[in-house]
């Protein structure tokens, strides 16, 4: 008969796996923020350095030609229906593409026309536009803020210089990263760093007031399975943004070739997108030439979420 493990054999070994993917999910949360903080602006920088006003040009063709094409549909669409285009449905058209195209004009003059304060801005605002829990998001951060403090830390051990040196690690570990998510909202982070730093020892097991071995086993299994879920949440997350650009740039970005080789491709498409608007107005040209297109008239209320929601999916914004 197979022996079984002792009850705090068992309890040690769910220990030692806890306190596993508690280091595992800390060196996870250390790279993506060494990722975030430090190599993505550095790259994005060298980005901008070669290709910023390239992408520029290249939205501005391709916002032309779109407008431009999409009147050419319209106007087709007419005639294969038998409809004569006169002044009044010509004007009709145009009024529609204007309309539809009004915000799409605002929203790029806002997105390659704004200072680091505004990008900033607007970051803030997508995430608070997020579902958040605005109570469950304050408890963390307040346990946080209350678990990293050093006088905190040290007030209850009977080693001060150890516990100190322990604490100032934390706080300088963790303090930025969550003044930095409670600013802006985001759970995901608090959370992982509630994991972290407020889970992280067998004192919330006795603050529960869970007692018995059973109990403790138990809790150490339910914590085991959240974290586990946790770390893969993470870890995808790293993988993600590791494996696509702008991260996956910056060791072509060494390359004069290379860079040399996406200017050049950037100016193809560039002149393409140009072809196809000339296109597009010739065959308007012919149908009106008498009558030139409108032209753009900003709309006067400004509209945040149209704005951000041109950040996050513009070619510019994926480099």
């Amino acid at each position: 008969m197979q022996n079984l493990p002792t009850p705090s054999l068992l309890t040690e070994e769910l220990r030692i796996r806890r306190n596993a993917l508690l280091k595992r999910l800390s060196e996870c949360m250390q790279e993506i923020r060494r990722v975030q903080d430090e190599a993505l602006p550095a790259i994005m920088q060298e980005c901008d350095k070669h290709f910023r006003t390239l992408e520029i040009e290249l939205q501005k063709a391709s916002l032309n030609a779109a407008e431009l094409t999409r009147r050419e549909e319209l106007f087709r669409t007419k005639l294969e229906r038998g409809e004569k285009l006169t002044p009044q449905m010509i004007a009709v058209v145009n009024a529609i593409v204007e309309k539809e195209f009004a915000r799409m004009r605002r929203r790029f003059q806002e997105a390659f026309g704004m200072t680091n304060e505004e990008r900033e801005t607007a970051a803030k605002a997508r995430n608070h536009a997020a579902s958040v829990n605005e109570q469950e998001i304050t408890k963390m951060y307040r346990a946080i803020v209350k678990k990293l403090h050093p006088d905190k830390q040290t007030a209850h051990t009977h080693t001060p210089q150890t516990s100190f040196r322990e604490a100032s690690r934390l706080f300088e570990q963790f303090w930025h990263t969550t003044q930095n998510a409670y600013e802006h909202k985001n759970q995901r982070d608090l959370q992982t760093i509630y994991d972290l730093v407020c889970a992280g020892s067998e004192s919330e097991f006795s603050e529960a007031n869970v007692d018995g071995t059973f109990q403790h086993q138990e809790y150490l299994k339910a914590e085991i399975i959240r974290l586990e879920a946790r770390l893969r949440v993470e870890e995808r997350k790293l993988r993600d943004i590791t494996t696509s650009e702008p991260y996956t740039l910056q060791d072509l970005l060494k390359s004069p070739t290379w860079c040399a080789s996406e200017q050049q491709r950037l100016r193809n498409d560039i002149h393409e997108k140009q072809r196809e608007a000339e296109r597009s107005r010739a065959f308007l040209a012919s149908l009106h030439a008498d009558m030139p297109l409108p032209a753009p008239s900003p709309e006067k209320q400004h509209e945040q979420a149209f704005h951000n929601d041109f950040m996050e999916n513009t070619y510019f914004s994926s480099r």
